[in-house]
This record gives structure tokens, sequence and C-alpha cells, in this order.
């Protein structure tokens, strides 16, 4: 009994370790600037949009999007609307401080969602109503505004920002050598 409790044990460690490494994130390194230095450039990252009305900002996703990148980006970056920067124009068209803005694009889907439920009482499996569900997956883009360049998607597309941003911080770190370090 002892034998087929520790090969559970080791089944089960292993699984976990290899569902992990599925999950992870992996962004394409052709689409980090191979001038972006992270420890020279403040990065610009523009807001995201309420899903509904592109003119209006997501309080809660752009709020997310920012404690994502306090915690996963130990570097300078300003989240910014696209009326901050036409009316901050000087203060941004300075390209040795603000050369690279991370533009952002989601997508929205709705599918049907049900499932089944299971009546205690009775033993009886039923089907759940179905419902619309909406879900929403982001993925990024560098800008360039000295080249005026935009870099192709990271292809990191995903529904959290967090581990977008920590993808994203590890493979500017590989690009550009740089240790991750909060400055």
């Amino acid at each position: 009994m002892k034998k087929y409790s520790v090969l559970l044990l080791l089944f089960i460690f292993v699984a976990s370790a290899a569902s992990a490494q599925m999950w992870k994130l992996i962004v394409d390194h052709s689409c980090i600037p191979k001038d972006f230095d992270p420890k020279k450039y403040t990065l610009l990252v523009m807001h995201l949009p309420n899903r509904n009305n592109l003119e209006k900002t997501s309080g809660y996703a752009t709020k997310s999007l920012q404690k994502a990148f306090e915690k996963n980006y130990p570097y300078k970056f300003e989240i910014v609307t696209p009326d901050q920067l036409r009316t901050d124009s000087v203060k941004y068209s300075d390209t040795s401080i603000y050369k690279f803005i991370l533009l952002n694009s989601f997508t929205t889907t709705e599918r049907e969602d049900g499932g089944y439920k299971k009546n205690l009482k009775t033993g009886l499996i039923t089907p759940n109503p179905a419902k619309r569900v909406k879900t929403t997956t982001i993925d990024f883009a560098f800008y360039d505004f000295l080249s005026y360049k935009q870099y192709p998607f990271l292809g990191a597309r995903n529904s959290f920002v967090g581990p977008t941003i920590e993808a994203l911080t590890n493979a500017i770190n590989e690009v550009t050598g740089n240790a991750q370090t909060k400055e």
C-alpha cells in the first residue's frame, strides 16, 4: 500500500509540474524591438478601454494592468490614454525618454455556457440553462515613435494580464540581457 501511495504522489507531482509548463506563456522575442532598453526608456502603456465603449477607460481592467506592471515589470512605465498623448504631446514627444509605447489588442467572444447539475436529493443529473458568457483576451505590441514602426503582437493572448506582463518582462530581460530587479 505504501508503494502505491508513493507512486500516486509522484504522479501528482509530475502531472502538476507538466501542467504548469503547459500554461506558461511564451512571448515571441522578435516582437521586442532590438534597441528597447528598459533601463533607458520609460515604457508607455496604452490603457485598456471599456469593451462596450472604446472611448472610455475600463477602470477595473486598467487597474489590473497597473498592478500587473507594478508586480512584474521592474522598470519605469506610465499607463496613458490617447487623450493624454494628445494633450501632453510636448512631454510624450521626447523620444529620449518615451521612445516606445505598448499598444493592446483585445478580442471579446461570446459563447453558450451551460453544463450540468446534480440534484442531491434525487441523484438526477440535468442540464443547466445555457447562458451567454463573454470572454476577453488581450495581446500587446510595441510601437516605436521614432521610426513609426509597429512591431507584431507578442503572441501571448490571454484573459489575465498578470501572466502576460510577467512573460513580457521575462522576454525583455532575455532579449536585453537585464536581470529582473526592482529599481
